[in-house]
């Protein structure tokens, strides 16, 4: 747009500012929240007829107008505004006319892991932090729809990010939360987020989960992680987009993610996220319907064990842990034993999917052929010296926090 900085049209956004201020905060004394006779001013007038004059589309103009006088009373109604307030609202709304991107300051409230003190930087323009005195007072907790029951707040997530699409802020806190689900085994979630921005069209709307959601497992983190979440942050937001829902989830890798965050979050019976978590480590294994079970387990196990962990330990848990699947698939009942049984497989099984989901994004492009290809690698190294070796550069440098394993009858 030609002509954004005309002095006269600074003036009069000035001069209808100031008009606003004062009248807004007489109208607030008196209980009265319309806009409507901060509309009829003279000063509103002018400042829509200088924008018809240098752009046309005198509705279009009357839009940005009104939405400069709803700031500015946002403002006076939620928060102490004054001259400077008038002032800055002013250049936000040049930039606005000019097409420059916002500052969006997102706050999330997050369930799944605890920050023991102070914040973790999670990259230059993110950080999680521990829940503080004051933090939910401008923001309602998230409610589950059917129990009643409010969702634990466990941490606060804080980013600034400059965009002229809020989309991608929603985008960003998705992918930071999916991260963090992966960083660690835990039912990492956003209960809720308000959009705060610095531009002139809002103070930022407040987006609530609606889902029923599990919130435990949780795992714990320290600001001496800092420099390990940065690194596997910045590793896994370069190379991985998140589906923005099953639908959208095409590749192994993406098919595997929701898989594994269904098991974690949704309130089902553990043999249920026991089964769904199997399924996920399938879509990953394997590539044709013989000998599922002994594949998937073999594999896992051979995979697994080049990380750290017990290749035999991790070969008797995803067996037995198909074989509870295959139970549920098939109708069968579950004793009171093989219940608890199930209880004892979930974390195993969780941490073989998160770090398998993660080896096969870091090490490819997710895409079919690739899953392939590391499934011939994982085969022939259980023959073969050279792709034993190959297989272990398969495992990235990023910390993968590997579980301690419990045996398995």
């Amino acid at each position: 747009m030609s002509n954004i900085d005309d002095k006269g049209l600074r003036e009069a956004l000035k001069t209808l500012g100031y008009s606003t201020l004062k009248r807004a905060g007489q109208m607030i004394r008196r209980g009265d929240t319309s806009l409507g006779v901060l509309l009829k001013q003279t000063e509103f007038a002018r400042v829509v007829k200088k924008l018809k004059e240098r752009f046309g589309n005198q509705s279009e103009q009357e839009r940005y107008a009104r939405m400069f006088v709803a700031r500015i009373f946002n403002e006076l109604l939620f928060d102490d505004a004054n001259v400077q307030t008038v002032d800055g609202l002013v250049e936000r709304m040049i930039g606005h006319l000019k097409g420059e991107p916002c500052e969006y300051t997102p706050r999330a409230l997050i369930q799944g892991v605890i920050v023991k003190s102070g914040l973790v930087k999670i990259a230059a323009n993110i950080d999680l932090r521990k829940v503080a005195k004051g933090d939910l007072d401008d923001m309602k907790n998230a409610f589950s729809p059917n129990s009643g029951e409010s969702m634990s707040t466990d941490s606060i997530l804080e980013a600034v990010v400059k965009t002229k699409n809020p989309r991608e802020v929603q985008k960003i806190i998705k992918q930071t939360t999916a991260i963090l689900r992966l960083y660690r085994e835990g039912a990492v979630d956003t209960i809720s987020y308000r959009l705060n921005c610095q531009c002139i069209e809002g103070m930022g709307d407040q987006i609530d989960s609606l889902d029923l959601r599990q919130s435990k497992p949780k795992y714990v983190i320290g600001m001496d992680e800092s420099s390990d979440l940065n690194r596997f942050y910045d590793a896994l937001s370069k190379r991985w987009t998140i589906a923005e829902s099953w639908g959208e989830a095409s590749d192994p890798v993406s098919i595997a993610f929701y898989y594994y965050s269904d098991s974690l979050l949704r309130l089902v019976p553990d043999e249920w996220r026991l089964a769904t978590a199997i399924m996920g480590l399938e879509a990953l294994y394997l590539t044709d319907k013989a000998e599922v079970g002994y594949k998937l387990a073999t594999r896992i196990a051979r995979l697994m064990n080049v990380t750290g962990l017990d290749g035999e330990i991790v070969q008797r848990t995803i067996r037995d842990a198909y074989r509870y699947r295959s139970m549920l698939v098939h109708g069968s009942s579950f004793t009171q034993k093989e219940r608890e049984k199930v209880m004892t497989l979930l974390s195993t099984v969780w941490d073989c999917l998160r770090t398998s989901i993660i080896i096969f994004l870091l090490a490819g492009d997710s895409k079919p052929a690739f899953k392939e290809s590391i499934i011939r690698t994982i085969d022939s190294s259980l023959v073969n010296p050279i792709w034993a070796e190959a297989l272990k550069e398969l495992v990235p440098d990023v910390p993968l926090h590997k579980a301690s394993l419990e045996g398995s009858s």
